[in-house]
């Protein structure tokens, strides 16, 4: 930008104001100056070439960068910057009143002035928006960083041994646990009775967010300075109006790159921290709002701007029918578009479309972008930059994605899904892969993505909790026994006798495979449903495609807790499947016994659900007897609709521990099911921290996924 100095742009806008011998009249009758004109007058070339030399003097500009700014700026000139000096010193003068350029003439320094100010003032605005920007880019490098500390004190218990326990009591129980309006985080806000709006961020999650409000907000509004003899614009508040446009420019292109890696599944940042996908959901929605918002600021005040020049609607009419003004129009409307269009109801109501219009919509915005900066600056001013990033970013993680499943194909894993209705009356289906040659510790995360190719749209894929694996080792093991696990007080024998209309039709393999669970919605699943039923509900085979893993679990998770609470409802169940196949999986591979003890809740109104999952503890405790030694399993029947009480259970688990384990003590509290289970079960964690004063840390690990 106005490379080597402004001193040298600052000449060019002098005498780009006048009328050489090779100028000519276009139709309408004006005067205009052609580029070949320019390149070909000898009087232009001299006057500009010593305007270079006298004017930048003072600013240790070498030969040789003048020679290089002269091929760039002049560039096919029949004079080189050399011949042009050849020429001679001009001896004429060239202020206001001069309107030809018949002979070579230096500018009087009075009327070069506001060239010359004009050029550095917009200069050291563009720095600034340059350095904003960055400043900006790093932003979540600071989050990573925080997250990546917090994880160092938390392993090396850094804050119990130096900040008073009333302390650590206080910020965990009102900053780093609860939800932000003390109960609710998974249970939406609304517009209406009928309409949700989006979910509301845990405490921690708004403080960061509201701080990177704040920074936007503050980086769009310092720095800026005006002065009275600035050429482009004849009032301070126009000088300060086209700045603060092309700030908030910059900043919502800035902005592209970062809300794109918080949305993709492939964030390093989340590899870096641990946290959930769910958290960075929270902050690509809110930064694609300031993004949206700055992009509207961008072009709310240059249609002011236009309007207020010298003939107004017809100005603005003129500069709009321009293709970087109408593709910027484009791109703004088409971000303001995708908010509304992101709206919780939306995404619920139909999965697939959400993604098919953001993605699009995204798209075409970007695109507009792009032109909206080609067509008017090429690549002079390095805004496309922030562009090539955004590419950058969304680039990496679809290759990733691919990589992902070519790899789980390579390892094994059958590119054929067979689907079964596992309970017809909530109507759940058990989605099975084979895994020929898939390895036990590749299985240790959270979810996987499953796509469809041959049920519209194609292209379109749905993450899915692994609910258990089976591999060869673990088949060998099973044994014809079966023990009886610890279930509550609810019969599920006899619960299950009582709904004998409820079907179950899963089949048992003894083959290695992965195994998911998914309940019936619109979309993709109801269509799996469909093809089951034309099948009589038996079950059927589809092409289908697996990627992953992905998932936040502490792979640590069973040696840092003392116990792991893990509490579920309805389809959340298949977290605690998870879990469970995890926990035997990692004690079987350490060979110790001094991992955690697990104690499960699960909860469900649907009797065929509990005795499923009563099946699948049974036949674990009958193979790994030792391991299940350790684990508690309680079920809860709600179909009368009778909640589970999860603070009383909560309660008595830690009065059990701190009996159990004398001196301090570890208890992890994992959450999955409905939204109001998940806020119960985070604002009663919050409340037990009160147990620090007794030795026990509880600390509360959300496996929610939402959108």
């Amino acid at each position: 930008m106005y490379w080597p100095h402004t001193c040298t742009s600052a000449c060019e806008s002098v005498y780009s104001s006048v009328y050489l011998t090779c100028s000519t009249i276009d139709v309408t009758g004006e005067m205009i100056t052609s580029d070949t004109c320019r390149l070909t007058n000898e009087q232009y070339m001299s006057s500009l070439a010593w305007c270079w030399e006298v004017q930048c003097q003072n600013y240790s500009i070498s030969f040789e960068d003048f020679q290089k700014a002269w091929k760039i700026s002049l560039e096919n000139a029949t004079l080189t910057f050399e011949d042009a000096l050849a020429i001679g010193r001009p001896s004429e003068l060239i202020d206001k009143s001069t309107q030809w350029l018949n002979t070579s003439m230096l500018p009087v320094q009075s009327y070069y002035y506001p060239f010359y100010k004009t050029a550095q003032e917009f200069y050291q605005l563009e720095k600034w928006h340059a350095i904003f920007g960055v400043i900006l880019i790093f932003i979540p490098w600071l989050l990573v960083i925080l997250g990546f500390l917090n994880n160092i004190i938390e392993s090396t218990q850094f804050v119990s041994r130096n900040l008073p326990v009333g302390l650590r009591i206080w910020i965990r129980k009102h900053i780093l646990v609860p939800a932000l309006f003390n109960e609710k985080s998974n249970v939406p806000l609304h517009l209406t009775s009928k309409i949700p709006f989006d979910y509301v961020p845990p405490r921690i999650v708004s403080i960061a967010i509201v701080i990177y409000y704040a920074i936007n907000v503050i980086f769009c509004s310092v720095n800026y300075s005006s002065f009275p003899e600035n050429l482009w614009w004849d009032t301070s508040a126009d000088q300060i109006m086209t700045y603060v446009s092309n700030r908030t420019g910059v900043l919502s292109f800035v902005n592209l790159p970062i809300l794109i890696l918080f949305a993709s599944r492939n964030n390093i940042f989340q590899w870096m921290t641990g946290w959930s996908y769910a958290t960075f959901q929270f902050f690509h929605r809110h930064v694609a709002f300031i993004c949206t918002l700055q992009a509207v600021i961008h072009s709310v005040l240059y249609t002011v701007l236009k309007l207020r020049m010298p003939g107004g609607a017809a100005t603005y009419a003129a500069e709009a029918a321009k293709p970087y003004w109408y593709w910027g129009i484009i791109a703004t409307t088409l971000l303001c578009l995708i908010l509304p269009l992101s709206i919780l109801k939306l995404r619920r109501l139909s999965y697939e479309a959400f993604i098919f219009f953001h993605y699009s919509l995204a798209i075409v915005a970007i695109a507009g972008c792009k032109f909206h900066i080609s067509r008017r600056f090429k690549t002079e001013w390095g805004y496309n930059y922030w562009l090539y990033a955004t590419y950058a970013v969304w680039g990496f993680d679809f290759l990733i994605r691919i990589v992902r499943v070519v790899r789980l194909i390579w390892m094994g894993i059958s590119v054929h899904a067979t689907i079964e209705l596992a309970e017809s009356e909530t109507e759940v289906l058990k989605i099975t892969y084979s895994a020929s040659r898939f390895q036990t510790q590749r299985c240790v995360d959270n979810y996987y993505y499953l796509y469809f190719p041959t049920i519209l749209p194609c292209f379109t894929s749905h993450p899915f909790t692994l609910s258990g694996w089976t591999f060869e080792d673990h088949l060998n093991l099973r044994a014809s026994k079966e023990i009886p696990v610890n279930s509550s007080s609810e019969n599920i024998s006899s619960t299950s006798e009582k709904n004998s209309s409820t079907r179950v039709y899963e089949s048992e393999s003894s083959n290695p495979e992965l195994i998911f669970y998914a309940k019936v919605q619109r979309g993709t699943t109801a269509q799996l449903f469909m093809r089951l039923e034309k099948n009589n509900f038996q079950p059927i085979t589809v092409f289908s495609l697996v990627e992953g893993p992905y998932g936040s679990y502490d792979t640590t998770v069973l040696s840092k807790y003392n116990v792991v609470v893990i509490l579920t409802g309805g389809i959340g169940r298949t977290v605690a499947q998870n879990f469970l196949n995890y926990y035997i999986q990692y004690c079987r591979m350490y060979q110790t016994k001094s991992f955690a003890r697990l104690e499960i809740m699960n909860s469900n109104r649907n009797a065929t659900s509990l005795a499923q999952f009563q099946r699948q503890a049974t036949k674990l405790q009958a193979e790994f007897p030792e391991i299940m030694d350790k684990v508690s399993i309680t079920q809860h029947d709600s179909s009368g609709g009778l909640r589970i009480d999860v603070r009383l259970f909560l309660e008595t688990t830690i009065a059990q521990v701190k009996t159990d384990i004398p001196g301090n003590a570890r208890v992890g509290v994992v959450s999955c099911g409905p939204d109001k289970f998940l806020d119960v079960t985070r604002k009663t964690v919050a409340e037990l921290q009160k147990e620090m004063r007794n030795g026990v840390v509880v600390d509360y690990i959300s496996s929610s996924f939402s959108w």
